[in-house]
């Protein structure tokens, strides 16, 4: 990056940067570029749970990165589920270990498909995960702590006389109604750090991670606590949601369905966040409620962009700079910054579709992209 910058007067226009961006690297002692293959080094499968679904999440365990958890959804049409009369069968989030990848440590069962679903980055034993109708469902495993440890102890014994016994399952602490959820299927959820959000939007900071967001397409944002609250009116304990916003288009008619979302320091006092829709938006929200708007729920979009062709897949913030962002699209990936609705870069289109985008945590400058025929870029 260096050496494109201070040869900025005699670069060739069309060249393309990104693709010689390793000649540059400084803890590359060989000279030009080449391609390495990945490996498959190991695969996780489980004849009961995940045979002829499909992976909809994957998300790392915090406290040991040699666990995974996958969730695994039907791969069933619309007609089909329509021709099912409406009947969904339970869902599933496999936990899995890289030291067994034949049997997953313990299993997360949900009442439908789950789409999507995070640890809680502060206490691994708490999960939230968005539901294919829309619920919410928090698990906790320390509920079932013994039984994981029992199980592991067995298998590490080799099993004598238990194969006919699964994994230890762990069932949801919490439902949210129906009524208090999303209207289709849940699409993103984060975690919002030690912070709280009232009813106002308005953020105050705690010493535990307690609360988490979730989109949908159905345009809105739910912000929730992982304990039960008390119903003013009727007293009664119950759990749900803590603030509401909604997402719109901008100047373009309609909601924004959402896709992904990010959000900016709430530790610090902000209450900005990164949306991104299934038509190309790329959106700059605010969740706290102005002085004397009383709508309810409020528009949280300030700014909407439309540079991207088709759903924008993936969202997130520089960790260098937090005012930048990095969206990636079918066919392209761009970089915004806060309060600019114009992208500040945007990289040359693609010949195949991306999948997911990434900054690096080391280099400011580089970003790493995957596409959907199993090649980084």
């Amino acid at each position: 990056l260096e050496g494109m910058l201070l040869e900025n007067s005699v670069f060739n226009l069309y060249e393309d940067d990104l693709e010689l961006l390793a000649q540059y690297d400084d803890d590359d002692a060989d000279e030009g570029t080449g391609t390495e293959e990945i490996k498959q080094t190991m695969s996780f499968s489980s004849l009961t749970h995940s045979k002829g679904r499909k992976a909809s999440c994957v998300d790392w365990k915090p406290s040991d990165k040699l666990a995974l958890a996958v969730s695994c959804v039907e791969p069933h049409s619309f007609e089909e589920r329509v021709e099912a009369g409406g009947q969904a069968r339970p869902g599933s989030v496999l936990v899995w270990h890289f030291t067994d990848p034949i049997n997953p440590q313990y299993v997360l069962e949900a009442p439908v498909d789950v789409h999507s679903f995070a640890f809680n980055p502060e206490n691994s034993s708490v999960i939230a995960g968005g539901l294919a109708d829309g619920r919410i469902v928090i698990w906790d495993t320390s509920e079932i702590r013994d039984e994981i440890m029992a199980y592991q102890l067995r298998r590490s014994k080799g099993g004598e006389g238990n194969s006919s016994i699964g994994p230890p399952v762990c069932r949801p602490k919490q439902l949210s109604e129906a009524a208090m959820s999303h209207v289709l299927p849940v699409t993103d959820i984060k975690w919002l750090g030690p912070v709280a959000v009232n009813r106002k939007g308005e953020v105050t900071k705690t010493e535990a991670w307690n609360f988490f967001a979730t989109t949908s397409a159905d345009g809105r944002v739910l912000f929730w606590p992982t304990e039960l609250t008390k119903n003013p009116k009727t007293k009664v304990m119950e759990w749900t949601p803590s603030h509401e916003c909604k997402m719109t288009r901008g100047e373009v008619a309609g909601i924004l369905q959402a896709v992904s979302l990010d959000f900016i320091d709430l530790a610090g006092g902000k209450s900005t966040f990164w949306a991104t829709g299934m038509a190309g938006e790329v959106a700059q929200c605010d969740f706290k409620m102005q002085e004397g708007d009383e709508t309810v729920p409020m528009d949280a979009s300030r700014t909407v962009s439309h540079f991207h062709e088709g759903p924008v897949r993936s969202i997130e913030r520089s960790p260098f700079f937090p005012d930048v962002a990095l969206s990636v699209g079918n066919w392209t990936f761009k970089l915004f910054r806060e309060g600019s609705q114009k992208p500040i870069f945007s990289a040359p289109t693609s010949d195949v579709y991306l999948s997911v985008g990434a900054f690096s945590p080391s280099r400011p400058g580089v970003v790493y992209i995957a596409k959907s025929n199993g090649e980084i870029d």
